[in-house]
């Protein structure tokens, strides 16, 4: 944080000692352009947040390794889109416009709110952007934000039972809708499953395991007994799964006991381990 904060200082600086205020068509593109990145954040359209940006853009955000090129800032948006985030309230204020020659630098303040089973959380935060004139357009070549509370300390406010059960009732529909997309989001890259039966699987075999077409589900399942224990950015999640279904032609029904290890990274609760019981009867 603290050679980010120096970096930004350095431009800034540069931008300040070669500053000409910039006219105010520039000034006025930039706001008309922020407005077009909240409107597209409101609306999750992610084509349109990456035409405001440059091919060698840098994000810098909380709680996230840093991201370089439009690829890693297009997967990064849409693991935020796929997040408890309530993006239609999103909201952010410029409180900075500085325009140098082909560069710009502003900076403002971002709300949002995260939804949860037991009701909505507020998160607050600043942001820093630095944009390029391309071919006369303007172009984000360093976007950075920062919350002003933690990520969990934030979560947890809202009742860490009722999240946690959201999370594995959310876990439950991606099975059901042969959704890898969302179970990718969901398992960190070092998840392992261990299951009833003794088996382990990576995250790779584990997603293929419970989206083929031989893994069916008859109806939702039903998440109980959810017990959480939280440490930082760590959390240990027990519970029930009752579910009807069968595997390869198996009756599979009954209630799993399950284990399950969370971790806060890249913005949202991953979970890195599970392991299940074998089931009890009804």
């Amino acid at each position: 944080m603290k050679k980010f904060t120096s970096f930004l200082l350095i431009i800034l600086a540069i931008l300040m000692f070669n500053c000409q205020c910039g006219n105010k068509s520039d000034k006025d593109a930039i706001r008309k352009l922020v407005v077009q990145w909240d409107d597209a954040i409101r609306a999750k359209d992610n084509d349109k947040i990456i035409e405001l940006m440059a091919p060698e853009v840098v994000g810098l955000y909380s709680e996230a390794p840093i991201l370089v090129g439009l690829d890693a800032v297009r997967k990064d948006n849409e693991a935020m889109f796929a997040s408890s985030m309530d993006a239609s309230s999103w909201e952010s204020k410029i409180d900075t416009i500085i325009v140098s020659g082909n560069l710009a630098f502003n900076r403002g303040r971002l709300s949002y709110k995260m939804n949860t089973q037991s009701g909505s959380a507020n998160d607050v935060g600043k942001w820093v952007t630095i944009w390029k004139k391309i071919d006369g357009k303007w172009k984000v070549i360093l976007d950075a934000t920062n919350r002003d509370q933690p990520y969990e300390q934030m979560f947890a406010t809202v009742g860490t039972v009722e999240a946690f059960t959201r999370i594995e009732n959310d876990w439950n529909s991606a099975v059901m809708n042969k959704d890898t997309k969302a179970l990718d989001l969901l398992f960190a890259k070092e998840y392992t499953s261990t299951t009833s039966d003794g088996k382990v699987y990576d995250k790779k075999q584990d997603i293929a395991d419970v989206t083929n077409s031989n893994y069916k589900i008859a109806s939702p399942p039903v998440i109980s007994d959810i017990r959480v224990n939280l440490s930082g950015n760590v959390a240990v999640v027990n519970g029930i799964n009752t579910l009807k279904g069968t595997y390869n032609g198996k009756d599979i029904s009954g209630s799993y006991r399950f284990l399950d290890v969370f971790v806060m990274r890249d913005g949202r609760w991953q979970c890195v381990s599970t392991l299940s019981s074998r089931p009890t009867k009804n």
